[in-house]
C-alpha cells in the first residue's frame, strides 16, 4: 500500500470521525435550527450521509490499493471481461445480424 493511499484513507476517517461526533453537538445548540428547521433538516442529513460516504470512500481506498498493488485488481477486471465475453453474444466481423 502507498502512503498516499493511507493518507487519504487516515483524513476520510478522521473527518468522519469529527464530523459524525462534533456535528450533532453543534446542530443541538444551534439556535437557527428552530427559526429554519427545514434547512436544519438538510444540514443533518448531507452531514450524515458525507459521514457514510467518507467511510466508504476510505475503505474503498485501502481496498482498491491493496489489491492493485498485488496484482488482484487488474486480474479481477480481466476475468470478468473474460467472463462477459463467453456469455454475451458478440457481433464479430462477418457475423450476420437477422
Amino acid at each position: 500500500m502507498t502512503v498516499a493511499a493511507v493518507l487519504v484513507a487516515a483524513v476520510l476517517v478522521a473527518y468522519a470521525a469529527c464530523l459524525g461526533t462534533l456535528g450533532p453537538m453543534m446542530l443541538g445548540r444551534a439556535r437557527w435550527t428552530a427559526r429554519a428547521p427545514l434547512l436544519a433538516i438538510v444540514v443533518y442529513l448531507a452531514a450524515g450521509w458525507s459521514v457514510i460516504a467518507a467511510l466508504g470512500l476510505a475503505g474503498l481506498t485501502l481496498a482498491v490499493h491493496a489489491t492493485a498493488l498485488g496484482g488482484g485488481l487488474s486480474h479481477l477486471v480481466g476475468a470478468c471481461v473474460h467472463r462477459l465475453q463467453a456469455t454475451c453474444p458478440s457481433r464479430s466481423r462477418g457475423a450476420r445480424t437477422t
